[in-house]
Protein backbone atom coordinates (compact mmCIF):
# COMPACT_ATOMS: atom_id res chain seq x y z
CA UNK A 1 0.00 0.00 0.00
CA UNK A 2 1.41 3.30 -1.19
CA UNK A 3 -0.29 5.51 1.71
CA UNK A 4 -1.47 4.69 5.42
CA UNK A 5 -5.08 4.00 5.95
CA UNK A 6 -6.16 7.45 7.27
CA UNK A 7 -4.15 9.35 5.04
CA UNK A 8 -6.44 7.79 2.12
CA UNK A 9 -9.09 8.46 4.22
CA UNK A 10 -8.49 11.85 4.71
CA UNK A 11 -7.94 12.55 1.17
CA UNK A 12 -11.25 11.40 0.07
CA UNK A 13 -13.19 13.49 2.55
CA UNK A 14 -11.38 16.24 1.19
CA UNK A 15 -12.54 15.18 -2.31
CA UNK A 16 -15.74 15.01 -1.58
CA UNK A 17 -15.27 18.46 0.25
CA UNK A 18 -14.10 20.28 -2.35
CA UNK A 19 -16.35 19.00 -4.95
CA UNK A 20 -18.96 19.74 -3.17
CA UNK A 21 -17.10 23.54 -3.25
CA UNK A 22 -16.99 23.64 -6.99
CA UNK A 23 -20.41 22.26 -7.20
CA UNK A 24 -21.57 24.99 -5.30
CA UNK A 25 -19.46 27.62 -7.22
CA UNK A 26 -20.72 26.26 -10.31
CA UNK A 27 -24.42 26.66 -9.08
CA UNK A 28 -24.25 30.01 -7.66
CA UNK A 29 -22.42 30.93 -10.99
CA UNK A 30 -25.12 29.76 -13.30
CA UNK A 31 -27.35 31.70 -10.29
CA UNK A 32 -25.98 34.60 -11.03
CA UNK A 33 -25.18 34.76 -14.73
CA UNK A 34 -27.07 32.17 -16.30
CA UNK A 35 -26.87 30.78 -19.47
CA UNK A 36 -24.29 33.15 -20.48
CA UNK A 37 -22.15 31.62 -17.89
CA UNK A 38 -22.87 28.02 -19.39
CA UNK A 39 -22.08 29.57 -23.25
CA UNK A 40 -19.06 30.87 -21.93
CA UNK A 41 -16.11 28.45 -23.18
CA UNK A 42 -14.49 28.53 -19.12
CA UNK A 43 -18.58 28.33 -18.13
CA UNK A 44 -18.47 24.87 -20.14
CA UNK A 45 -15.38 23.34 -19.41
CA UNK A 46 -16.05 24.14 -15.73
CA UNK A 47 -19.24 22.28 -16.27
CA UNK A 48 -17.93 19.61 -17.59
CA UNK A 49 -14.87 18.93 -14.91
CA UNK A 50 -17.60 19.54 -11.95
CA UNK A 51 -19.84 16.92 -13.69
CA UNK A 52 -17.17 14.34 -14.56
CA UNK A 53 -16.34 14.69 -10.82
CA UNK A 54 -19.74 14.62 -9.53
CA UNK A 55 -20.27 11.30 -11.85
CA UNK A 56 -17.19 9.68 -10.51
CA UNK A 57 -17.43 10.09 -6.58
CA UNK A 58 -21.02 10.59 -6.12
CA UNK A 59 -23.04 8.57 -8.69
CA UNK A 60 -20.83 5.34 -9.80
CA UNK A 61 -20.77 4.41 -6.40
CA UNK A 62 -24.70 4.81 -5.85
CA UNK A 63 -25.22 2.94 -9.33
CA UNK A 64 -22.25 0.13 -8.78
CA UNK A 65 -22.83 -0.40 -5.03
CA UNK A 66 -19.96 0.78 -2.37
CA UNK A 67 -18.15 -2.45 -2.53
CA UNK A 68 -17.92 -2.74 -6.69
CA UNK A 69 -14.70 -2.99 -8.26
CA UNK A 70 -14.43 0.76 -10.04
CA UNK A 71 -11.06 -0.26 -11.75
CA UNK A 72 -12.80 -0.04 -14.91
CA UNK A 73 -13.46 3.62 -14.48
CA UNK A 74 -9.89 4.54 -14.61
CA UNK A 75 -9.39 6.18 -17.51
CA UNK A 76 -12.35 8.18 -17.11
CA UNK A 77 -10.77 9.32 -13.68
CA UNK A 78 -7.44 10.41 -15.64
CA UNK A 79 -9.78 12.84 -17.54
CA UNK A 80 -10.41 14.78 -14.85
CA UNK A 81 -7.03 15.81 -14.34
CA UNK A 82 -7.99 18.65 -16.13
CA UNK A 83 -8.68 20.25 -12.83
CA UNK A 84 -5.41 21.51 -12.98
CA UNK A 85 -6.31 23.74 -15.29
CA UNK A 86 -8.74 25.22 -13.19
CA UNK A 87 -5.75 26.93 -10.93
CA UNK A 88 -4.01 27.56 -14.24
CA UNK A 89 -6.70 29.73 -15.03
CA UNK A 90 -7.10 31.45 -11.94
CA UNK A 91 -3.60 32.15 -12.21
CA UNK A 92 -3.72 34.05 -15.28
CA UNK A 93 -6.57 36.00 -14.38
CA UNK A 94 -4.39 37.51 -11.60
CA UNK A 95 -1.50 38.61 -13.73
CA UNK A 96 -1.44 42.12 -12.67
CA UNK A 97 -1.91 40.42 -8.61
CA UNK A 98 1.25 38.79 -10.06
CA UNK A 99 2.81 41.90 -11.50
CA UNK A 100 2.60 44.12 -8.23
CA UNK A 101 4.03 41.03 -5.72
CA UNK A 102 7.12 40.64 -8.16
CA UNK A 103 7.09 44.33 -8.08
CA UNK A 104 6.81 43.65 -3.80
CA UNK A 105 9.50 41.14 -3.72
CA UNK A 106 12.18 43.42 -5.79
CA UNK A 107 11.39 46.51 -3.88
CA UNK A 108 12.09 44.46 -0.63
CA UNK A 109 15.54 43.50 -1.82
CA UNK A 110 16.32 47.19 -2.23
CA UNK A 111 14.42 48.17 1.26
CA UNK A 112 17.16 45.46 2.76
CA UNK A 113 20.26 47.05 1.47
CA UNK A 114 18.61 50.57 2.36
CA UNK A 115 18.17 49.58 6.27
CA UNK A 116 21.64 48.06 6.30
CA UNK A 117 23.38 51.26 4.93
CA UNK A 118 21.32 53.44 7.36
CA UNK A 119 22.52 50.89 10.50
CA UNK A 120 25.69 51.35 9.09
CA UNK A 121 25.61 55.34 8.92
CA UNK A 122 24.23 55.38 12.40
CA UNK A 123 26.90 52.69 13.92
CA UNK A 124 29.81 55.54 12.53
CA UNK A 125 28.26 58.41 13.93
CA UNK A 126 27.34 56.70 17.42
CA UNK A 127 31.16 55.70 17.60
CA UNK A 128 31.80 59.39 16.80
Amino acid sequence: EMYPHIVREVLGVSEHFFLGCFTLELVLHTAVFGRAFLRSSWGSFDTAIVSAGVFDQWLLPIILGSGAQLDFVLAFRVLRLIRVARAVRLMSQFRVMWMLVRSLRGALVTLFWAVLLLIAVIYVFAIL
